[in-house]
C-alpha cells in the first residue's frame, strides 16, 4: 500500500506545475515490493524523495530508503532522532534547484539555428 501511495502521490505532484518537488517520507523502515517503480514516478515527475528514519536503532531498509532517496535527487537522513536537518535539507535543495528552458519564437522547420 506505502509503495502505489508513493507511486500515486510522485504522479500527482508531477501533474503541477512545472519545477521540482519534494515528497518527504517518514518511516521506521520500508522494503517496498518494486523499489523501481516508485523510482521512476518520482523521476518521471520531477519528484525527489526524502527518507526520514527517526529511529536510532540501524535497520535492514536503511539501504533502500537511502538507494530510493538517491535515485530520485533526494536524501536521506536514517537513524538520526532529530529530524530538523532533514527537513533543512530538502528545502535547501529545492531553493538551490532551477531549470533552464528554451523555446523558440519562429516555426520549426528542421534546422538548427
Amino acid at each position: 500500500i506505502v509503495s502505489a501511495a508513493l507511486q500515486s502521490l510522485a504522479r500527482r505532484l508531477g501533474e503541477q506545475q512545472p519545477g521540482r518537488k519534494a515528497l518527504i517520507l517518514v518511516s521506521e523502515g520500508f522494503r517496498p515490493p518494486q523499489p523501481r517503480a516508485i523510482v521512476y514516478a518520482a523521476n518521471r515527475g520531477g519528484v525527489a524523495l526524502y527518507a526520514v528514519d527517526p529511529n536510532p536503532d540501524a535497520a535492514d531498509d536503511e539501504s533502500m530508503m537511502r538507494s530510493i532517496a538517491e535515485q530520485t535527487g533526494g536524501h536521506a537522513s536514517v537513524n538520526e532522532a532529530e529530524i530538523a536537518p532533514a527537513f533543512a535539507q530538502a528545502i535547501a535543495d529545492l531553493d538551490h534547484y532551477f531549470v533552464v528552458s528554451f523555446a523558440r519564437s519562429g516555426p520549426a522547420d528542421g534546422r538548427f539555428h
